[in-house]
């Protein structure tokens, strides 16, 4: 049946065998549309043919589909052999400009920008039969899965045993929370921050939720998700799966690991929770040696950063980051906005057919990022000169009319920015008692005026009143008798915070002290407001975008957001002088500014600081990316070079290995001619942007084609080669010398061989 181009459900008896033709159809589809499930499919073929759907058809097409994807991996294996390339050369070539290393090239601060994170949509529900414990956990009685033990291996995705030696690098942190907690979750690994300072602000606002609530959730799937590694240009490079679990440290552990082993130093890795990640990989007694050695750096995304308190921003945020250019380190979201797709047809699939699934889509992924590699780089470098055209004279402009001297203002006030913040890191211990003092106060005060107040009511209470309404009259006794309880207890509470203040005199409404404290109080609980205002607005955009439902805004979660709104007009009402009152509407403007996380510090005023008026900070921030901007260029004239070497290497070993190969194999021969004849198609596009990206006013990158490091020709040298002297017809045409093949194009049909 192979020889006429057909593939059966079964290899001595099948009953119904389907088109080559046809299999490729379905895996082309189902790689540019994920949801087209077999099923669907195959119901669809049946329409086609006017026939109903017999239910057994979708084992059958599913089972012929595994054959023909099993021979294309078995011949993408054959030729890679073939070609000498070892284990981690896909890794190692998987984004020719981040990984061709050429000699002699420009030295970049950071070799390599990766980003990674984990994303819950693909999950997997076992086929089991489940049932409930005694603490409500669900559990897995017995399996019903058939036993299959098809393995698909891939060079990027990470085995379970892999990731699972560094479960024991962290210790999960208990939750502050009196709930119940497992051993299973105890012995599972800690999250990424579990190894970070408790006092971390970013670490207690983004932890990932750990009590027994999440585990049961956890319960009933298999694979709860995917943990993601992925270049700048949005290549995937690595990826395992979270099995029964959330994010742990262990999946970013595992990845770090495998990327310092292939691509060795000064890896620039993004992560959503860069900031505490990075304390526990120098932590970890397997990775925080390897970390340490080759200058790993970690940030944090450029949207996520805007959830992380001011002072983490300033270290950790890209904007503040030498070697990260104009990089946004945000290429996982996008990412997985496509393989959510996937999410639906391998729900219940398999082990075996998920994981066949997921690599096929990023397979397919990846290959749409090669052929959009020269789209990607010209569109950088377009922007990043449009940014370098506009922002030098906007920035000399403000300048001048905010009297800056100098572009090391602009540092000296991210450093004075940066110590302030350290400095009030922790609010002075004699400052909450000072506080709580003026709290204490004011509550004996009003005790105290409750207190006359009833006693008043009392004394011109009449004798015939008190014998008319007992009722009314007891009211008045046992508020006589609260109020001096209150006033008693408040007492001894001020004499003792005035012990601890070693305050002599009582302060009044009319001392210096009380006034002083007041202003104090006021700007605290201001500041207060605003950061619990910040961090809910945040978190749940953060939430929503995790969820891929972004779109849905905050309209549907407003009612805290109000009451946080309400508790921020009120504590500005009461600042000295009183700040504009915030709606709704204004608080998206607030978070994406990114207010300054700041504690109050009586001793300074910082309103008063440059680094926190709008001007300057749109001044520094222009600052900036200017700076950056020209890290940017810099990158892209390597890369262009990376790329356009791999091209015209990549051309002459296939070219090579064709012919060659059309002799001893010529259905190899074939296959790799096709893949030629692919690669051909996308470089002649590349060629074409590339040639006029050399001709743009403002390119500064060379027009030549380099060496890749460690690569030597028989004479120990490779002459160098001008990219001009190529042209279209070099990655074009190529029909001439096509190997011959006797493999037949079968037409799209079904053939039943039931009786």
């Amino acid at each position: 049946m192979m020889r006429h181009g057909y593939i059966g459900n079964a290899p001595l008896h099948p009953s119904r065998t389907f088109s080559i033709q046809l299999l490729r159809l379905y895996r082309t589809l189902a790689n540019r549309t994920p949801q087209l499930s077999i099923i669907k499919f195959a119901r669809s073929l049946c329409d086609l043919q006017l026939v109903s759907f017999p239910p057994s058809m979708r084992a059958q097409l599913s089972a012929s589909h595994d054959v023909y994807v099993e021979i294309q991996t078995r011949i993408s294996c054959d030729i890679q052999n073939q070609l000498g390339h070892e284990d981690n050369w896909q890794l190692r070539n998987a984004c020719p400009p981040c990984t061709y290393v050429l000699e002699d090239e420009p030295p970049l601060k950071y070799s390599i920008q990766a980003t990674f994170d984990g994303n819950n949509s693909l999950k997997c529900i076992p086929k089991s039969l489940c049932e409930k414990d005694s603490t409500g956990k669900v559990v897995s009685i017995e399996s019903l899965e058939r036993p299959d033990g098809r393995q698909r291996i891939n060079g990027f995705y990470l085995t379970p045993g892999e990731v699972d030696k560094f479960s024991s690098e962290v210790k999960r942190r208990l939750p502050k929370v009196n709930i119940t907690v497992s051993p299973e979750i105890l012995t599972e690994g800690g999250q990424p921050t579990d190894g970070v300072d408790k006092s971390n602000p970013c670490v207690e606002r983004w932890k990932n939720l750990t009590d027994d609530a999440v585990k049961k959730m956890w319960g009933i799937f298999d694979e709860t998700g995917i943990f993601l590694a992925v270049c700048r240009h949005g290549t995937a490079l690595l990826m395992c799966d979270m099995i029964k679990s959330g994010e742990l440290a262990k999946y970013p552990l595992a990845i770090v690991n495998k990327l310092i082993d292939v691509f060795g130093v000064n890896l620039l890795l993004g992560y959503d929770i860069g900031c505490g990640f990075s304390v526990t990989a120098n932590k970890s007694a397997l990775v925080g040696p390897k970390v340490r050695s080759s200058g790993c750096r970690f940030c944090v995304g450029s949207f996520h950063g805007h959830a992380h308190c001011r002072l983490c921003q300033l270290d950790w945020h890209p904007l503040y980051v030498e070697g990260c250019g104009l990089e946004d380190f945000e290429g996982c979201e996008r990412a997985f906005a496509e393989s959510n797709a996937v999410a639906g047809p391998t729900r219940h699939a398999s082990k075996f057919h998920r994981k066949q699934a997921i690599l096929l889509h990023f397979e397919r992924w990846n290959a749409d990022k090669y052929a959009e590699l020269s789209k990607f780089i010209c569109n950088n470098y377009r922007q990043t000169l449009k940014l370098l055209a506009e922002l030098p004279p906007k920035l000399e402009a403000m300048k001048i009319a905010l009297n800056i001297p100098s572009d090391t203002t602009f540092i000296e006030w991210h450093n004075e920015e940066k110590e302030y913040l350290r400095g009030i890191k922790q609010e002075p211990e004699t400052n909450k008692l000072r506080y709580e003092y003026l709290s204490t106060l004011r509550k004996l005060h009003e005790a105290i005026d409750r207190y006359a107040a009833v006693t008043q009511q009392w004394h011109i209470t009449s004798l015939s009143d008190l014998e008319c309404d007992n009722l009314h009259t007891r009211g008045i006794e046992t508020s006589w008798v609260k109020g001096l309880d209150s006033v008693l207890t408040l007492q001894g509470a001020v004499e003792d915070l005035e012990g601890k203040l070693g305050i002599g005199r009582r302060w009044t409404p009319e001392s210096a002290e009380w006034k002083l404290t007041e202003e104090k109080l006021a700007m605290r609980e201001y500041q207060l407001a605003l950061n619990k205002l910040e961090g809910l607005v945040v978190s749940q955009l953060f939430e929503l975008t995790k969820l891929n439902q972004s779109g849905i805004g905050l309209k549907a979660r407003s009612q805290a957001i109000r009451t946080a709104v309400n508790n921020y007009n009120t504590a500005a009402a009461c600042f000295s002088p009183p700040r504009d009152p915030l709606d709704i509407t204004q608080v998206l403007d607030y978070v994406f500014i990114a207010q300054f996380d700041l504690l109050p510090d009586g001793s300074q005023d910082i309103f008063h600081k440059p680094w926190i008026k709008a001007a300057e900070c749109e001044a520094s921030i222009a600052y900036f990316k200017i700076q950056w901007a020209h890290e940017e260029i810099q990158r892209l004239n390597i890369e262009i070079s990376r790329l356009k070497t791999f091209i015209c290497d990549e051309k002459h070993e296939l070219g090579v290995h064709v012919p060659n190969l059309n002799m001893e194999n010529p259905a190899l021969a074939y296959q790799l001619h096709k893949i030629l004849l692919h690669r051909k198609a996308i470089n002649t596009i590349h060629y074409r942007r590339l040639r006029d990206l050399q001709s743009l006013k403002g390119y500064s990158g060379g027009k030549g084609i380099g060496i890749r490091k460690g690569k030597i020709t028989e004479d120990g040298i490779e002459e160098e080669k001008q990219w001009s002297s190529y042209s279209e017809s070099d990655f074009g045409d190529s029909s001439d010398n096509e190997p011959s093949c006797n493999a037949v194009d079968a037409t799209i049909h079904v053939i039943s061989l039931d009786d």
